[in-house]
C-alpha cells in the first residue's frame, strides 16, 4: 500500500474510533477513488454504513469487500451483521459460518449464529454455537447470558443459573444479569431468592420500571400482596405502559377481585400492543369472571389466533360458549380441545375438562401437567418432625370458602361435630371474610380458625407444620382459589383431597381422595394419582341445619303454569351440553303438556336456548328461567317443580342434595368419570336407585314414563320424604364419624411406617 493510502486511511481509522464517523466516512471515499477495490477500506466504510443504519449500502461496500480477500473472517462477520440487519437470516447464518470456518475460535460470530438458531427454534444447533462461543472463551459475557437464556426456555433451570452466576461475577454490575436471575429463580419456585436478585437489580438501574414491576410479580407469588401492590405503584410512576408491570398488577388485582381496575391495566397493554396474547387472553378471563362471556369469546379467539398454545385458553374458549348457551362447532370444538390436551395437558384447566369430557384418564392427564408445570414437589422445608404424643389427632382444613358457598353449605355441620375428645379441629383460610351468616357460623365451628390469605404458601405450609397438623385436607384442589403450592411443601404428615374438586389432583403428595364406591369404582383407580377413600354411604357431606323457607311460592309466583308437568334443572347453565338438550327436548316432546324450568344465567343464554328449543321442535315458551333467589327461598322453590333432570358429564352436586333435601326426585344418568357418577351416589344414599339409569335411552324412557305416571312418580316421592330425615346422606353427625375412622386409619399407617394404600371405611 502507498504511503500516501496509509496515512489516509490512518486519518480515516483515527476519524471513525473517535466517533467523526462523517469525516471518516469521506477519508474512506476519498482512498476510494483512487483504489476501488481496497479490502480494508471497503469494509471499514460497510461497517461505518452499519453504524449510522444504511444496511443496504453496507452490503454492497461489504459483498465487494469480501470478492476482494474473502479469507478473512471479520469481513464475512460484518458482512453476516448487515445481512442479520435487513432481515436475512438464512444470508446471515451463512456468512457468520464462513466467519468460524475461516476461524473457529471466533466467539462473537459463534454467540450470532446461536442467536439466529435459536430464532429458527433450531435449539441444539444453538446450544452447540454457545457452547462453543463459551469453550474457547470462558469469561465471554454474551455467550454466558444468550445460553442462560436459552436453558431457561428449555426448562434446564439449574444450568441457566450457572451462566447467570459466572454472568455475574464478570459483570456484578450488569442491572440485566440480576433481573435475569430473579427470573430463573421464580421458574425454579424459589421466591425468596427470586426477591434478592431483583432487588439488586433495582438498587444498579433504581429508575426501571421493568424490574419494579418483576419485584411486583415476585412479591405476588410470595402472597405479600400490599408489597406487591407498591412496587407496582412504584414502577408505573416511572412508566405508566410498562407491559410486565401492567400484566403483573392486572393479574394482582384479579386474584383479590379487582376486575374493573384489572381490566384498565389490560388495556392500557392493548393500547401499545393490540396483537399481544396474552393481554388479549387475560382481558377474555376477567370477562368471564364478569360474566361478560360474549367479550370473553370474542377475547379468546382472537388471542388464539395468535398463539393457539397459551396455557388453558381453548378450555377456556369453550366454557364461556357454554355460558352463552352457543353450541356452534361444539364438536369440532371439543375435538380440538382432545387433541391439544394430548399434545400438551395445558389446553384446558382440569377443572374445565371435568365439564367436558367424561373421560377419568383425560382429568387424570390435565390435572397432572397442571402440577407439574405449576404446583410440583418442594422439598424445602426438610422433613417433618416426630409427631407429637398428645392423643388428639389435629386436623388441618385448607379452603377459600368458608362463606356462602355450596362448600361452606354442605360442610359447616362436619366442623361442629367433629369428636373433640379425638381430634383439634383447625381452620386455614385464604378466601374472602365475607361476613355473611355462614362465614361466621363457619369460625364458630373450628378449634381454631386462621386466616392466611396474606400468607405465601412456604409460611403456611411453615405454620402448618409449626401448629403440628397431622392431617391437611384440601378443600379446593384446581377450584377457583386453588393453593396447591402449600401441599407441594408438605403442610402435614398426611393429605387429603376432599370434596371441593370431584376428581384427582394428579399431585403425588396428596396421599388419599375421599371417595365412595359408586363414584370411584374399583376399576377406576388407576385413574387416581390419590388413592382412595370408600366411604361406606355417600363421599359427600351434607348439613341436616340446612333451612328451607316456610313458605313454598306458588306456581304463578314463579311463571310456571299450573297444570304443566314441571321439568328443573337448577344445575349451572355450562353444564347443559347440546346432547343433555337434545335428550330433554326429546322428553318434552313425548310429554306434551310439560316445561322445562332452568336457572336463569344471562340474557344471551336465555336467547339461545329458547332457539335451540325451536330447532329441536318445543316451542320456546316451554322453557321457562328462574332468578337466583337467597338459598333458603331457592330451596322452597324446588317444591314448585315435579322432577329434577340432571346433566352429564357434570352431575348435579350439591344442586342434588338441594333438590332431594327439599323433596324433589332427582334423574340421572351415571357416566364413567367422578363428575358424572356423583348424583348416582347422592341418590343410593337416600335409597333411590331406581332413579339412576345407565343409558340415554333409559334416562328418556324413565323421565317419560315418571311425567306420565303421577302415581308411580308419587310413590318416589313419599318414599325421599320418608328416607330423608333417616338417610345417611342427610347426617353430618353420621359422615364425621365414618370420615374421623378414616382419619384414625391414616394416621395409625403412618405411625407404623406404611405406604398410603386403599382404605374401605366399614359403616
Amino acid at each position: 500500500m502507498p504511503p500516501s493510502v496509509q496515512k489516509l486511511l490512518a486519518a480515516a481509522l483515527a476519524f471513525h474510533q473517535g466517533g467523526q464517523l462523517e469525516q471518516a466516512e469521506k477519508q474512506y471515499r476519498t482512498i476510494l477513488k483512487d483504489h476501488p477495490n481496497h479490502p480494508d477500506v471497503l469494509n471499514l466504510s460497510g461497517v461505518l454504513a452499519l453504524q449510522t443504519n444504511r444496511p443496504k449500502q453496507a452490503l454492497r461496500l461489504l459483498v465487494r469487500a469480501v470478492e476482494e480477500l474473502p479469507q478473512n473472517p471479520q469481513f464475512h462477520y460484518n458482512l453476516a451483521s448487515a445481512h442479520k440487519q435487513l432481515g436475512d437470516a438464512q444470508s446471515a447464518l451463512a456468512a457468520f459460518q464462513h466467519a468460524v470456518a475461516l476461524k473457529p475460535d471466533y466467539v462473537e460470530a459463534h454467540n450470532n449464529l446461536g442467536n439466529l438458531y435459536q430464532a429458527a427454534d433450531e435449539v441444539e444447533a444453538a446450544l452447540n454455537h454457545y457452547d462453543a462461543a463459551i469453550t474457547h472463551k470462558p469469561n465471554f459475557l454474551g455467550g454466558r447470558h444468550n445460553r442462560a437464556g436459552l436453558l431457561s426456555k428449555l426448562g434446564r433451570f439449574e444450568e441457566a443459573l450457572v451462566d447467570l452466576d459466572h454472568a455475574i461475577g464478570i459483570a456484578p454490575k450488569n442491572a440485566d444479569l440480576h433481573s435475569d436471575r430473579s427470573i430463573v429463580l421464580q421458574k425454579m419456585l424459589r421466591y425468596d431468592a427470586a426477591l434478592q436478585s431483583i432487588e439488586q437489580a433495582i438498587a444498579l438501574s433504581p429508575n426501571s420500571a421493568k424490574f419494579h414491576g418483576l419485584r411486583g410479580v415476585v412479591l405476588v407469588k410470595l402472597n405479600r400482596r400490599e408489597h406487591a401492590k407498591a412496587s407496582f405503584e412504584a414502577a408505573r410512576a416511572i412508566d405508566p405502559k410498562e407491559i410486565v408491570t401492567n400484566s403483573g398488577y392486572a393479574r394482582l388485582l384479579i386474584a383479590v377481585g379487582d376486575r374493573e381496575r384489572a381490566l384498565s391495566l389490560v388495556e392500557t397493554i392493548l393500547t401499545t400492543q393490540p396483537k399481544n396474547a396474552d393481554a388479549l387472553a387475560m382481558r377474555g378471563g376477567i370477562h368471564s369472571d364478569l360474566h361478560r362471556h360474549k367479550d370473553a369469546v370474542k377475547d379468546f379467539d382472537a388471542a388464539m389466533k395468535l398463539d393457539p398454545s397459551i396455557h388453558f385458553i381453548a378450555g377456556k374458549r369453550i366454557l364461556s360458549k357454554l355460558h352463552l348457551g352457543d353450541w356452534s362447532n361444539f364438536t369440532e370444538d371439543l375435538m380440538a380441545l382432545t387433541k391439544a390436551i394430548d399434545d400438551s395437558g395445558l389446553a384446558a384447566t382440569p377443572f374445565s375438562t371435568l365439564s367436558l369430557i367424561d373421560d377419568a384418564n383425560i382429568h387424570l392427564a390435565t390435572a397432572r401437567a397442571t402440577v407439574s408445570n405449576f404446583y410440583p414437589r418442594q422439598d424445602d422445608l426438610g422433613p417433618f418432625k416426630a409427631r407429637r404424643k398428645d392423643g388428639k389427632i389435629r386436623l388441618g382444613y385448607f379452603s377459600a370458602d368458608y362463606r356462602q358457598h355450596p362448600m361452606g353449605q354442605l360442610l359447616a355441620e362436619l366442623f361442629e361435630v367433629h369428636d373433640r375428645t379425638r381430634f383439634e379441629v383447625i381452620a386455614f383460610s385464604f378466601g374472602p371474610a365475607t361476613g355473611d351468616d355462614m362465614h361466621l357460623r363457619l369460625q364458630k365451628a373450628f378449634d381454631r380458625f386462621i386466616d392466611v390469605r396474606d400468607m405465601g404458601d412456604r409460611e403456611v405450609a411453615a405454620l402448618s407444620r409449626e401448629l403440628g397438623i397431622d392431617i391437611a385436607i384440601d378443600l379446593i384442589a384446581h377450584t377457583a382459589y386453588s393453593r396447591l403450592g402449600m401441599f407441594a411443601l408438605g403442610c402435614a404428615l398426611v393429605q387429603v383431597n376432599f370434596l371441593g374438586y370431584p376428581g384427582t389432583s394428579g399431585a403425588e403428595y396428596i396421599d388419599y381422595i375421599i371417595g365412595d364406591d359408586i363414584i370411584t369404582p374399583h376399576e377406576s383407580h388407576g385413574h387416581y394419582s390419590e388413592q382412595i377413600v370408600a366411604m361406606p354411604h355417600c363421599y359427600q357431606v351434607n348439613d341436616s341445619k340446612r333451612q328451607i323457607a316456610s313458605k313454598t311460592p306458588t306456581r304463578a309466583a314463579l311463571g310456571l303454569p299450573e297444570d304443566a308437568f314441571v321439568f328443573c334443572c337448577f344445575n349451572s347453565g355450562y353444564k347443559i351440553l347440546p346432547e343433555v338438550f337434545d335428550g330433554w327436548c326429546r322428553i318434552m316432546l313425548q310429554v306434551k303438556n310439560s316445561v322445562l324450568w332452568l336457572l336463569a344465567s344471562n340474557p344471551e343464554f336465555e336467547k339461545n336456548l329458547r332457539k335451540e328449543a325451536e330447532r329441536r321442535g318445543v316451542d320456546s315458551s316451554r322453557v321457562i328461567f328462574a332468578k337466583r333467589e337467597p338459598l333458603d327461598v331457592h330451596l322452597a322453590r324446588y317444591r314448585a317443580a315435579d322432577l329434577f333432570l340432571d346433566t352429564r358429564p357434570y352431575n348435579a352436586h350439591t344442586t342434588a342434595s338441594d333438590a332431594l333435601w327439599a323433596g324433589l326426585p332427582v334423574l340421572t344418568r351415571i357416566g364413567r368419570s367422578f363428575p358424572a357418577r356423583v348424583a348416582a351416589s347422592i341418590l343410593r344414599a337416600v335409597d333411590l336407585p331406581e332413579l339412576v339409569t345407565e343409558t340415554d335411552a333409559e334416562y328418556e324412557a324413565l323421565a317419560i314414563a315418571l311425567a306420565n305416571e303421577p302415581e308411580r312418580l308419587n310413590l318416589i316421592r313419599q318414599k325421599l320424604a320418608a328416607n330423608r330425615s333417616s338417610s345417611p346422606l342427610f347426617s353430618g353427625e353420621v359422615f364425621a364419624r365414618n370420615i374421623e375412622k378414616a382419619y384414625i386409619e391414616m394416621i395409625a399407617r403412618n405411625e407404623r411406617g406404611e405406604s398410603p394404600s386403599f382404605l374401605r371405611v366399614s359403616p
